[in-house]
């Protein structure tokens, strides 16, 4: 008799109830900076954009899991920022350019919304969801924005925020700063630092590097 039905038979005459317990898994969506490019008077900041291990990108047809990325206060803004998918194909975004929103911004971590600098949001809009079932960060493609602000430090950085769900189901978020052109502030990295917060309103850990302001 193997163990499987030997198990069923002891549980069914003792009472017990089995229970298969499935995997739980986080959830991510997250931006790298890459580099930037002179283009004519502005300059092009190019961001990756990597979806995490066992999450999911989904359309609005369940406006309750829809999966949203947001810069926030990008100076300088010109032109329609672009999204150059690869790897994965078909993953493509609806990008806005609001000048607050779409995702809340994280006080916590000192971001800021600044309701006079647009902010530049993405939300998934393929067809099919895109599921990354690896066990690895994927990365999905290049998110590239122009900025008339070609002067700015390479110390300035934006702060971003990001909403997305897990293979299992559950919601959770992402803040952190990558580089860019953010006029307010330089935020400086303490390196070895890392923190884990709570994003607002979200049911996920936020991971990133703790970063001390400094004004201009």
């Amino acid at each position: 008799m193997n163990f499987s039905r030997l198990l069923f038979r002891c549980a069914t005459t003792t009472g017990l109830a089995i229970v298969v317990m499935s995997p739980t898994y986080a959830q991510s969506f997250t931006a790298k900076f890459l580099s930037t490019i002179v283009s004519g008077s502005n300059l092009v900041y190019n961001y990756e954009l990597d979806v995490g291990s066992h999450s999911v990108l989904n359309n609005n047809s369940d406006p309750s899991k829809l999966s949203q990325f947001t810069f926030f206060d990008f100076a300088g803004l010109t032109g329609t920022p672009t999204f150059l998918a690869s790897g994965p194909t078909g993953v493509s975004f609806a990008i806005t350019t609001p000048n607050t929103g779409a995702v809340a911004f994280n006080p916590s971590i000192q971001q800021t919304d600044d309701p006079n600098l647009p902010n530049v949001s993405l939300a998934y809009n393929a067809a099919t969801p895109y599921d990354n079932t690896s066990n690895s960060d994927v990365n999905v493609g290049t998110l590239s924005i122009a900025s008339i602000d070609t002067a700015l430090s390479a110390t300035n950085v934006l702060g971003y925020s990001s909403i997305t769900t897990s293979e299992n189901g559950t919601r959770g978020g992402n803040s952190a700063f990558e580089r860019g052109p953010n006029p307010t502030a330089l935020i400086t990295p303490e390196p070895g630092t890392e923190a884990l917060l709570v994003g607002l309103g979200f049911t996920g850990l936020v991971s990133l590097r703790r970063y001390r302001r400094t004004r201009k």
